[in-house]
């Protein structure tokens, strides 16, 4: 089991349980989000990922380095975000202080530490990061309580807190 596997696994069950939630595949999402500039519909898609109910950011960090998607589409989505407390969870190869690094350096090679860093204080007030162990098939740190205001029936716990998503990386293989 991967960390994509992981998201699609809660969003199956936060959708069994009623809640809407958006999957997206960051690498893919940064290509379509460029084209949508020509469709003229870029402000739609961005709108859409700013106000999804439910957003789960997968394998971020994998993208092509570029300061206007880290600046003009993350930085305004997370923003948003975090003012409006929506839940949203990422998946990374990367562990969050690595990520930082991967966003600090732009496609020309500028390195922007303070533009990276203030990306992942949003990432960190809407997450909690955890580290995925892909062989022993669990996650350390995790609660199921912690997701949602609702009975969970395939898991039996109580899932009551549902303010702040995951941010969950690889950190080793066991």
């Amino acid at each position: 089991m991967g960390k994509t596997y992981f998201l699609a696994a809660i969003a199956n069950e936060l959708a069994q349980l009623g809640f809407e939630t958006t999957l997206v595949h960051v690498p893919t999402l940064s290509s379509e989000l460029k084209s949508a500039i020509g469709a003229n519909r870029l402000e739609e898609k961005v709108e859409f990922l700013k106000t999804s109910p439910i957003l789960m950011l997968d394998d971020i960090g994998a993208e092509s380095n570029s300061a206007w998607f880290r600046d003009e589409i993350l930085m305004i989505v997370l923003e948003y975000r975090m003012m409006q407390e929506l839940p949203t969870f990422f998946s990374s190869n990367l562990t969050i202080e690595e990520l930082q690094e991967h966003l600090s350096v732009s496609n020309r090679g500028d390195v922007e530490l303070l533009k990276a860093k203030r990306l992942i204080e949003r990432v960190r007030f809407l997450s909690k990061e955890i580290f995925f162990c892909t062989i022993m098939h669990f996650v350390t740190e995790f609660h199921w309580e912690n997701l949602s205001g609702c009975r969970s029936r395939n898991h039996g716990v109580c899932w009551n807190d549902f303010s702040r998503g995951i941010y969950c990386s690889r950190l080793s293989y066991i």
